[in-house]
């Protein structure tokens, strides 16, 4: 049986209906790796933890910004959040499978919610809470991504994937600020800001691999997931 890998949803609108979605790129990407993608939605504690326990890995994914109150800060007026459910999701599935050891994969939001997950803050807005950021490094969108460099930190996993440096992808407006517990950075970008970060069975990047996943180095971070997925 192919390993059974949890992917967080995101809320959207279709139409004038509320609904939930997961970029095709992520399915994609997990079943090129050779995973069953799961799409998992909000509901109770309880709920996703029976559907965790039935799981061998999880993917958060990114999206929008998470409620700043989860790490004691209020608001930014540049802050645009999720639905709070979803913010509870992913917080409850991150704890869950960190606390079994299952292996956890973060994209972009997913390596702040993992960050806030373990008591980590965030800089909320980059351009106006960042002072030593080049904008145009990190403001692209998902049409068109700013390419910029990732520096990776001598024995870590990103350094085994990706060798000293490598160029991603990029466009986010938020960031990891002061890193939460059982977690080590891996790599950081030209201005300083925190791109990747590692710890238990867990790898977290700030760009998009799933948009580049044609890309070996980039398929190299699914492949290996779903690997330590199947031990």
């Amino acid at each position: 049986m192919k390993p059974r890998i949890l992917v967080t949803a995101r809320s959207c609108m279709n139409g004038s209906n509320p609904a939930y979605q997961v970029n095709k790129d992520y399915i994609q990407a997990i079943r090129n790796a050779g995973g069953s993608p799961i799409i998992v939605t909000p509901q109770s504690v309880e709920e996703l933890e029976e559907i965790a326990e039935l799981c061998d890995g999880l993917l958060v994914t990114g999206g929008n910004d998470l409620e700043p109150m989860l790490y004691n800060q209020t608001p930014h007026p540049l802050t645009k959040t999720d639905e709070y459910g979803i913010d509870l999701m992913d917080i409850t599935l991150i704890r869950y499978f960190y606390k079994f050891s299952k292996p956890i994969l973060g994209i972009c939001r997913g390596i702040q919610a993992i960050n806030v997950a373990f008591g980590g803050t965030l800089y909320q807005d980059l351009p106006s809470e960042y002072g030593n950021i080049r904008k145009e490094t990190h403001s692209g969108n998902s049409e068109d991504p700013n390419p910029h460099l990732v520096y990776f930190e001598k024995n870590t996993y990103g350094e085994d994937v990706f060798g000293k440096v490598t160029q991603v992808n990029s466009y986010h407006h938020q960031n990891i600020k002061v890193l939460g517990k059982y977690l080590t950075v891996s790599g950081v970008s030209e201005d300083g800001l925190v791109e990747a970060v590692q710890g238990n069975h867990l790898f977290a990047v700030q760009w998009h691999p799933e948009k580049m996943y044609e890309n070996e180095e980039q398929m190299q971070l699914f492949k290996d997931f779903v690997a330590m997925c199947k031990e």
